[in-house]
């Protein structure tokens, strides 16, 4: 991702020059990083996308399936993908489908400890939550990872600044130059026939657009922070449920109520990862 990125800055970059510049020599550059981008992308798209694609689909799944089986060795009787939300009606049609032909099947039978349940699934999902937040915490915690971060979010921030800035001082040179009041904005560059101080703004405009390509076309793939939140919140989800288990385990009720809402918040959960996860594949911006 980071190498189809920067090579998509470099065709951009290099076809600014190209015409608003008029250095007709970049089309060269320009066209050998396009094909080696696309060249790159292809590649690793039939080599990947179908990992990728199965593998979200694959965990997608198997995380239902195992939250349809603690449903069901709870005793509750409740179709989890009943809960789905619209979006993953739409997107994980298969999913809902095998989860009910096994349903249907394979009736579940047999009682479990509710101790072992507890144990199995909300202390099992509470810690791998915690060792994840961890994990994530610890990478974002290097000083590389820190300060890139810092700067990237500063950088985002400053180039919504400048562009603003760059698109009134050319908004107000265009209009003093059509008055004829400022003549040097259609003049030529330090003596450049080829280049105009206009040309100048247009590659400035570019540049800020560019910089914000690559922002997008690789830091907000990594989508780390955004993981970070999921497993916190995750995490107190698996907090809260551990102190209300043995309050509510005999009430037969309030139980499977509980345990429907727990199962709720997976799916829901289980959906947003699996939506930004599938955004984030290789390919080329322009």
């Amino acid at each position: 991702m980071l190498v189809v990125a920067i090579l998509s800055v470099l065709v951009a970059f290099s076809f600014l020059i190209y015409d608003d510049c008029s250095i007709y020599w970049m089309i060269y550059p320009c066209l050998c990083c396009l094909i080696a981008a696309i060249v790159l992308t292809v590649i690793c798209g039939v080599k990947f996308k179908d990992y990728h694609k199965k593998y979200i689909q694959y965990r997608a799944f198997a995380e239902v399936l195992r939250t349809q089986f603690y449903i069901c060795a709870c005793g509750t009787k409740a179709f989890i993908c009943d809960e789905f939300s619209w979006t993953q009606k739409n997107d994980m049609v298969w999913i809902e489908k095998a989860l009910r032909t096994l349903y249907i099947l394979y009736e579940f039978k047999g009682t479990f400890d509710k101790n072992k349940i507890k144990e199995n699934w909300i202390i099992g999902q509470y810690s791998y939550h915690k060792s994840q937040l961890s994990e994530k915490k610890k990478k974002s915690s290097k000083p590389s990872h820190r300060i890139l971060s810092k700067t990237c979010k500063k950088a985002t921030s400053a180039l919504f600044i400048v562009s603003i800035v760059i698109y009134l001082v050319i908004l107000i040179f265009e209009i003093l130059s059509l008055s004829s009041v400022l003549d040097f904005w259609q003049g030529t560059f330090f003596n450049i026939e080829t280049i105009s101080w206009r040309n100048i703004g247009a590659v400035a405009v570019g540049l800020s657009a560019m910089i914000t390509l690559f922002f997008s076309s690789y830091f907000d793939k990594l989508s780390n922070e955004r993981k970070c939140e999921d497993h916190t919140k995750m995490k107190n989800l698996y907090i809260y449920a551990l102190r209300n288990w043995d309050n509510i385990v005999n009430d037969k009720r309030r139980f499977d109520r509980f345990i429907l809402n727990i199962a709720r918040e997976e799916i829901v959960e289980n959906g947003i990862w699996y939506s930004y996860v599938n955004e984030s594949g290789l390919q080329v911006n322009i």
